[in-house]
């Protein structure tokens, strides 16, 4: 064997055992990555529609709501009588500390038979908040609703009446490394959902008037 035919074998021999050794930690960088993400806990299913004692008003979940009528329209923005409830919250893997944004609305007006007479929807780009997990914390605003058609007519139980809401938003969580190291954030898109039950008093008279809402809600 001559000395060319030895050192490009021993070179060959060489190449492969790198390439064999090569291949496993090309496998280990592909698969570190996706056995961190696994390991992402997952959104909770704790968070439920809450409600709240507004300062000035005398029970739980009371709402009010004043609607200035001109042309048979008007703008209904109901008090913040609405929370997150996460008291039922615990090792979820997140930090306690979260913040939102809301994304869309929907308020249903009823003639108050429970006949849906139109639902009115927003979507939401520049409303923020924050809360704590395992507590109830009332949401920071509620949008007003605008362009809700109000009908000539009125007195004790007007109609039609506010009698649905529902709020969606993306929940920002912070991962909870342990001892409260932060860690990456995690995005949660999330609905809730509120009954209202409530009268209406006031006259529209050639499409103009002012209309008082007062009612309860409860979690839907």
């Amino acid at each position: 064997m001559s000395e060319i035919d030895t050192t490009a074998r021993v070179a060959r021999r060489t190449v492969l055992k790198g390439a064999a050794w090569s291949v496993p930690v090309v496998a280990a960088a592909v698969a570190t990555p996706l056995a961190a993400a696994s390991t992402n806990p997952p959104c909770p299913t704790c968070y439920t529609s809450g409600i709240v004692q507004v300062l000035g008003l005398p029970i739980i979940g009371a709402w009010t709501s004043q609607a200035v009528v001109l042309g048979n329209t008007a703008a209904i923005l109901l008090a913040p009588a609405f929370g997150l409830d996460t008291s039922a919250c615990s090792n979820t893997g997140f930090l306690s500390a979260y913040t939102y944004t809301f994304t869309s609305a929907a308020l249903t007006m009823s003639a108050g038979n429970g006949v849906p007479v139109k639902t009115y929807t927003q979507t939401l780009t520049n409303l923020v908040g924050a809360g704590t997990l395992g507590l109830v914390d009332v949401l920071t605003a509620i949008p007003a609703f605008t362009g809700v058609s109000m009908p000539n007519g009125g007195g004790l139980g007007y109609t039609p009446a506010p009698t649905h809401l529902q709020i969606c938003m993306d929940v920002f969580l912070t991962i909870d490394l342990g001892a409260g190291a932060p860690g990456s954030s995690v995005t949660c898109s999330l609905c809730f959902d509120w009954d209202l039950h409530g009268v209406g008093t006031g006259i529209v008279t050639l499409g103009a008037g002012t209309v008082n809402f007062t009612g309860t809600a409860t979690p839907a």
